[in-house]
């Protein structure tokens, strides 16, 4: 159990300092929902890498718009949220910090939460993973540049 929890506390400091590192940690802490909202708000664009069920989570979502390269995260947004108000308005308050043209406002109603949302909490157990490196050498070294 220490071992995953320093794994994780790895992931965070990583993800933290460089978002696009979450490709790079095992799938179950791709479903973690700290170590997740950590890279979104170090770069959007690591939305790309989230387990699936993340990408339908409404914080993540928005964290991961509002960062920096969040204008190309509603791509990787769950089709659901796609339509939601709110996702929209952000990805177009994105956009515009950029000065990309606005994206077309969908008059449709939030979508209502799906199956996605219960993936994560019925994830692979950790321990299922023991002795199967977080990391290879040349992303830790990645990390510290």
């Amino acid at each position: 159990m220490i071992r995953l929890h320093a794994d994780k506390q790895l992931a965070l400091a990583a993800v933290s300092r460089r978002g696009s590192l979450l490709k790079h940690v095992r799938p179950e802490l791709r479903q973690d929902r700290e170590v997740v909202l950590a890279a979104v708000r170090q770069r959007g664009r690591a939305l790309e890498f989230a387990a699936e069920c993340l990408r339908g989570d409404h914080e993540v979502v928005i964290a991961a718009l509002s960062a920096q390269g969040g204008h190309r995260a509603l791509s990787f947004t769950s089709p659901q949220l796609q339509t939601d108000l709110r996702i929209q308005a952000t990805a177009q308050e994105a956009n515009a910090r950029r000065g990309n043209r606005s994206l077309e406002v969908s008059s449709q109603d939030p979508a209502e939460p799906t199956e996605d949302l219960r993936a994560c909490e019925s994830r692979q157990s950790p321990s299922a993973t023991r002795g199967v490196p977080l990391f290879s050498a040349e992303v830790l070294s990645l990390i510290y540049l």
